[in-house]
């Protein structure tokens, strides 16, 4: 039984768990991302090394004769190998195995008959990715069988993650806190605007019907024998004028928009200006008094 040990994405670091690992293997494919020649040096303490330049390998990569795809035949197996998917060349075939790398995450699928195999990544934790490299076993006849070995993180890179969420949650907490007083006080400044217009409103009825009385005391004309009976003041009346106070409108255009005197519509006006909290029936009873 021969072992290709095969890992990627490992940025500079060769945690020891890996190489306990790769010490039982009789060849060790690296898919890129290497970040430095010394890595190699200690990966060649377990086993033989074929690795491909990653896109972090590039300052150095030419140096040690690394090429972004490579080609090779291991103990009866066709193995293809790029660190990137979009670097990977037409007439791969007859190879049996594909390995990228790149995107740090565990991939294994058979696609037209060959496996196409990205190990993850063994290197430094990437928020909470998982610590990741592959073993290919096989005969030498062809057959192989891949077995996905989960790595644990270590105590410091827990503690790290834990720092780092705590510091996440603290401004979400602390924005979510501000937006919520930014609400409520814009709620107060909207209630406050309001109760200004309420005001106003009610001021403005107050001018008009003082207006409208002292003018009527002032004339000394006549009421004509012939003048039009009121009109019967009801409970729907009074709320309709109500109505129209509450929408701002002038003490003429109500008296217009529902056929009655000014002196009625003024009166209605101050008894539900004056009386605070009173209702359509309590108008009535007042103005029946």
């Amino acid at each position: 039984m021969r072992k290709i040990g095969v890992l990627s994405d490992t940025h500079g670091l060769l945690r020891p768990e890996v190489k306990e690992q790769l010490r039982d293997c009789d060849a060790i494919l690296h898919a890129g991302d290497i970040d430095k020649p010394e890595l190699l040096d200690e990966l060649r303490e377990c086993a033989p090394v074929r690795a491909v330049c990653g896109n972090a390998d590039e300052s150095w990569a030419a140096l040690e004769g690394l090429e972004l795809t490579t080609s090779l035949d291991l103990f009866g197996l066709k193995f293809y190998m790029s660190h990137m998917k979009k670097h990977i060349e037409k007439g791969i075939e007859d190879r049996d195995i594909i390995i990228t790398g790149h995107t740090h995450k565990y991939e294994e699928k058979i696609v037209k008959g060959q496996l196409w195999l990205n190990p993850g990544s063994c290197g430094p934790r990437r928020v909470s990715s998982p610590i990741t490299i592959a073993i290919i076993a096989t005969e030498g006849d062809g057959s192989f069988q891949v077995q996905k070995i989960d790595l644990p993180h270590s105590e410091e890179e827990k503690k790290s993650e834990e720092k780092k969420n705590s510091r996440k949650k603290s401004p979400q907490k602390s924005s979510r806190k501000k937006s919520d007083e930014k609400n409520i006080s814009r709620s107060k400044d909207t209630d406050k605007r309001d109760s200004e217009k309420v005001s106003r409103r009610k001021k403005n009825l107050r001018r008009t019907s003082a207006a409208k009385t002292s003018s009527s005391g002032r004339s000394t004309r006549k009421k004509s024998s012939s003048r039009a009976k009121e009109p019967i003041v009801t409970t729907e009346l009074v709320e309709q004028v109500i109505s129209d106070i509450n929408a701002g409108t002038s003490v003429p255009t109500i008296a217009k928009k529902q056929g009655i005197e000014e002196d009625l519509a003024a009166q209605i006006c101050r008894l539900y200006v004056t009386h605070q909290g009173i209702d359509a029936e309590g108008v009535l009873r007042k103005m029946s008094l």
